[in-house]
């Protein structure tokens, strides 16, 4: 399966804002290593329409430094409010939003993560050849969170899947089995780590 394009969609909370930036570092960075690699990536940070000017502010910011990285785009993602503050529903809202405008879905990797999420540089680049090998959802563990996490914080699956199975395709592919792919640095950020660990 030849994968054209990945897509990272990072649904924002206004709670969310004093991770955002390192999220963002670390994002780009997978992002970069993806281009490099033969794969251009989008990252589309979502929110819900009216969640705060700081926020907007912030990504808004990023744009001039995205712009500069051969490969990486950064289409932010606004959704109606009504999916506020609810990161699930925010989530599948923005993902929806993104697959439609997509026009390859079948070879297009649509990822999912959070602004609490800390990834590896290959992060995009290891889901993405898991899938270039046949696979149409894999996930991985995110490493230093209290008990279970939620799927979508380590979540890629192939934008046709999404079209096919909607929004449970975000809570484990429906009824099929996801792929668990060995993604390098998942774990948590907290507001006063560094950007660089």
């Amino acid at each position: 399966m030849r994968i054209e394009r990945a897509v990272v969609v990072l649904p924002v909370l206004a709670s969310d804002l004093p991770l955002l930036d390192a999220c963002l570092e670390q994002l780009v960075a997978a992002a970069d290593e993806a281009s490099a690699a033969g794969v251009p990536t989008v990252l589309a940070p979502a929110w819900a329409v009216g969640a705060g000017r700081a926020l907007v502010e912030l990504v808004e910011s990023w744009q001039p430094l995205v712009a500069l990285v051969d490969g990486v785009g950064l289409e932010p993602e606004p959704v109606p409010a009504a999916h506020g503050g609810d990161p699930e529903r925010l989530l599948a809202a923005a993902a929806g939003a993104v697959a439609s405008w997509l026009e390859r879905p079948a070879a297009t990797v649509l990822l999912t993560t959070g602004p609490q999420v800390a990834v590896g540089s290959r992060w995009i680049t290891e889901h993405v050849h898991h899938h270039a090998s046949g696979a149409e959802a894999t996930t991985g563990p995110v490493r230093g969170a209290n008990g279970p996490h939620p799927v979508r914080l380590n979540l890629a699956l192939r934008a046709d899947l999404l079209r096919r199975c909607g929004a449970s395709a975000l809570h484990g592919a429906g009824d099929r089995p996801l792929v668990h792919a060995l993604t390098p640095s998942v774990g948590v950020l907290t507001a006063g780590q560094p950007a660089s660990s």
